[in-house]
């Protein structure tokens, strides 16, 4: 163990391994020189010394003031500095964080990002050394360089790992080194909106616009713009308001990052990127309600958008109430603004037109069509593949509908003939299915089989949550300061749950509700409540309905007569 420790990155000081300093405090000369020994491994001979810390200083007097900070130095650190008559030499273990920096930077980089480098001798003050400063400077320059790519090299990696949360947080310590560079804005707002943050990650940007108008007079790069003009364009998430319960003032977010699914997530994203290859592919998504196929598609399609394609979204009703074609219906008002629409043959726009109107407005122009001509025939089927195939050769198309089971007879048809239409096309076709909601004949259970036995087709299964999944989960939501109980508690909720993921949150939700856990104020911790303990512990809801039903019961009785009435 070294017997002391040298601080660099922060206020710079000289200190015992228990943090206290050594007395009497070294001048801030004798700082610098212990600091450049300590980067500048080797021999260093006494002219050099001089003439970085005293060069402004007659030569005799250097020498003397050279001679006076060695001794002093020599009384401190003892045999860990060895002089001669000619060179001056650093051979002791005097630990260093800046040294530590650049150690761990090769072997972990976690740990390196922990030391506080962009504070590299802060507070050390030394007037008249130009060279000294030009040194530092360097020095400073070389350290910075390595943290910031430590800290793109995390960020990527978070990226890499779907977890948003830490991209977002590594991105803005990057950001912090280079306010004016785009590489980490980028990661930054990337990971904002995968994160479901569409609104922060377009007010990220605007910021960096305004600045580097403000600064350097200059636009944000084509990658970056581009970026930002996909997320523009992507459709806005509906504006959802919280309910009036008084524990949500309190609560965390049940926000968490995509967990347990790194498998699919791989399979959907190497299935993306076979469609460059100029072939249709077909991503079923299936599993038991609540166990998480719209989080993965939401993910997944956030990720698509990023990556420069162009998200068509629509969803299955009830089979009885629904629309003809209502699900296609809705995936096509995606593309009212895509520029490739202007390269589709007015007579197929004038087809589709008679299932979606709102075509008219942009194409005011479009010839008229028989209104007693079936809007189910074949002209339409092929308009609106004309269509997708247009929007295709402009940017690869992701197709998303979701409750497929839940698709009338006329969007089954129709899907149908799309995928078979577009197998040439970089179209990716995917679709949730919940199994077991409809009967084996249903029209959206004969097109599942029918996707699912097509060339190339990926089928998805969503297993529920292992209790390690569930562990890293409340590990994601809340501070969790005393692991053992947690893990308890992540145990039991899974063993309530069997690990689906939307019981999970709302039974965490109804938790909180009841006051059986609460969030500390200061600390942000999670803590079990003591009245819950002292009573001998709590009930757990059996089923996600009674889960929130016993939150129901929280509520004023205002409000909880509006729902129950």
């Amino acid at each position: 163990m070294p017997s002391l420790v040298l601080r660099l990155c922060g206020e710079v000081a000289l200190q015992a391994p228990d943090g206290v300093p050594v007395a009497p405090p070294l001048g801030a000369k004798t700082l610098g020189l212990l600091a450049f020994l300590a980067l500048e491994p080797g021999s260093r001979r006494r002219e050099e010394l001089t003439a970085l810390l005293w060069g402004d200083s007659p030569e005799e007097k250097a020498r003397a003031s050279l001679r006076q900070a060695l001794s002093h130095l020599r009384e401190v650190i003892g045999d860990a500095l060895r002089v001669d008559r000619s060179t001056v030499e650093l051979t002791g273990q005097l630990e260093c964080d800046a040294r530590e920096f650049l150690r761990l930077a090769s072997v972990d980089g976690g740990a390196a990002l922990a030391i506080d480098v962009p504070r590299f001798l802060t507070g050390l003050s030394i007037r008249n050394c130009k060279a000294f400063e030009e040194w530092a400077d360097r020095k400073r320059a070389e350290l910075a360089t390595r943290f910031a790519g430590l800290l793109a090299a995390r960020a990527r990696e978070a990226m890499a790992r779907r977890a948003w949360s830490d991209a977002r947080q590594l991105a803005e310590r990057w950001h912090r080194l280079d306010v004016l560079a785009d590489e980490p804005i980028a990661v930054l707002v990337e990971a904002q909106y995968l994160g479901g943050d569409r609104s922060g990650a377009l007010a990220t940007y605007g910021r960096h616009v305004a600045r580097l108008a403000s600064d350097v007079a200059r636009p944000p790069g084509r990658a970056l713009t581009a970026l930002a003009a996909r997320i523009e364009h992507s459709p806005a998430p509906r504006a959802t308001k919280r309910a009036s319960e008084n524990w949500y003032e309190h609560a965390p977010s049940f926000d968490a990052s995509l967990v347990g699914r790194a498998r699919e997530w791989d399979a959907l994203k190497q299935i993306w990127e076979g469609i460059g290859s100029g072939d249709s592919r077909v991503a079923l998504i299936e599993g038991e309600p609540g166990v998480g196929k719209t989080r993965l598609a939401d993910d997944f399609l956030r990720w698509v958008t990023s990556r420069g394609g162009l998200v068509l979204r629509g969803r299955g009703y009830s089979a009885r109430g629904s629309a003809p074609f209502g699900a296609i219906i809705e995936a096509l008002r995606g593309t009212l603004d895509a520029p490739g629409l202007a390269g589709v043959d007015g007579e197929w726009l004038a087809e589709v037109a008679r299932v979606l109107p709102e075509l008219r407005r942009r194409f005011s122009s479009l010839p008229d069509v028989n209104a007693k001509a079936p809007a189910d025939g074949w002209r339409l089927f092929e308009g609106v593949a004309q269509v997708l195939m247009a929007l295709s050769e402009d940017r690869p198309l992701a197709i998303m509908i979701d409750d497929l089971q839940w698709c009338d007879a006329d969007s089954c048809g129709l899907l149908h003939f799309l995928v078979r239409r577009l197998a040439d096309s970089q179209v990716l076709w995917c679709a949730t299915f919940t199994v077991g909601e409809v009967e084996r004949d249903a029209p959206a259970a004969r097109l599942g089989r029918a996707l699912r036995s097509m060339r190339g087709a990926a089928h998805v299964t969503l297993a529920p949550l292992s209790p390690e999944d569930v562990w890293q989960l409340v590990r994601e939501l809340g501070r969790v300061d005393s692991p053992t109980a947690g893990q308890r508690l992540a145990s039991r909720i899974h063993e309530v749950t069997a690990g689906n993921p939307f019981y999970v949150i709302e039974l965490l939700k109804t938790l909180f509700a009841q006051d059986i856990l609460t969030v500390d104020p200061e600390t942000k911790a999670w803590i079990v409540s003591p009245t819950a303990v002292e009573n001998g512990g709590y009930s757990y809801a059996p089923t996600v309905h009674d889960a929130i039903a016993d939150r129901i019961e929280c509520l004023p009785d205002e409000l909880h007569a509006v729902l129950i009435s």
